[in-house]
């Protein structure tokens, strides 16, 4: 990873320190998020997925990652059934792979990284649980009302119910995976549509 230095006023430094300690990150890893924040999009969606595959995969590998790879590639080979051809391939595929590896053949590393989708950064996790959080507490809202013998009207309670991110937006389908995961493992407790 590259370093760059930067001179800041000492006011400006401590309000950077201030921002990090209430996110719960280093000095280093918040200035670092917001640098890449302002290099690169929220949105990321313009490519096709099979460039995407490509950007995740590296143009090299050191001795020890090809090795580490062509030995589980190798590994797998051996252990699949005889007929198998599912989304782990068959022996001679997994052999192929190894070579692919073994003979430092760099324009089909990213082969490996197929399927890899980019991290959703912290900025979008941050995002999806503001979101999630804005919702829990509309929901709180209107039971807290409704408790107190308020009427909602039913358009108002819909509105304000969470109904999901939009599939067809690449980074949305992610962040609704993300959610998905979140209400899955009782990360999140709350009534939502998550589609």
């Amino acid at each position: 990873m590259a370093t760059i230095t930067v001179r800041i006023d000492d006011a400006v430094r401590d309000a950077l320190q201030a921002k990090a300690e209430e996110e719960h990150q280093t000095l280093s890893d918040f200035v670092r998020d917001r640098l890449q924040d302002a290099v690169f999009a929220f949105r990321d969606d313009e490519r096709g997925k099979g460039e995407r595959d490509k950007e995740l995969g590296p143009d090299t590998l050191s001795a020890l990652d090809r090795h580490t790879l062509s030995l589980l590639h190798r590994i797998l080979g051996r252990v699949l059934p005889e007929d198998a051809n599912d989304v782990d391939g068959d022996r001679e595929y997994q052999l192929e792979r190894a070579k692919v590896l073994e003979r430092g053949f760099t324009k089909e590393y990213w082969v490996e990284f197929a399927g890899l989708r980019p991290e959703l950064s912290p900025r979008n996790s941050e995002f999806v649980m503001d979101v999630l959080e804005m919702f829990r507490i509309a929901l709180y809202s209107i039971n807290d009302l409704q408790e107190q013998g308020v009427v909602i009207d039913e358009s108002l309670q819909r509105a304000l119910r969470f109904d999901g991110f939009d599939h067809n937006d690449a980074l949305e389908g992610q962040m609704s995976d993300y959610v998905r995961f979140l209400v899955k493992d009782d990360k999140w407790t709350l009534s939502v549509s998550i589609g």
